[in-house]
């Protein structure tokens, strides 16, 4: 799935939020094989405990991450609280 994202990325403009350092390394490598570089938004858990990654040193470790990524831009953060 994500060699298809990564091959989209060359045809279009695409984006895509995380929440686990692992993510990254795979989107990284990824984006790499296919020399495409895609944006990536850090997933903020909002208090609803369904998705993201705790506020504070979690969502900046994951911010640094992506940003030394060479083949991944930091996007921003992306938040939803389905029941709000």
């Amino acid at each position: 799935k994500l060699a298809r994202l990564a091959a989209l990325q060359r045809i279009s403009r695409v984006a895509v939020c995380v929440d686990d350092a692992a993510q990254v390394s795979a989107l990284e490598a990824a984006a790499e094989a296919v020399g495409a570089r895609i944006t990536v938004l850090v997933e903020l858990d909002c208090g609803a405990s369904r998705c993201g990654v705790e506020p504070g040193p979690p969502v900046v470790a994951l911010a640094r991450q992506i940003a030394a990524s060479p083949h991944l831009i930091f996007g921003g953060l992306q938040s939803y609280h389905g029941s709000a």
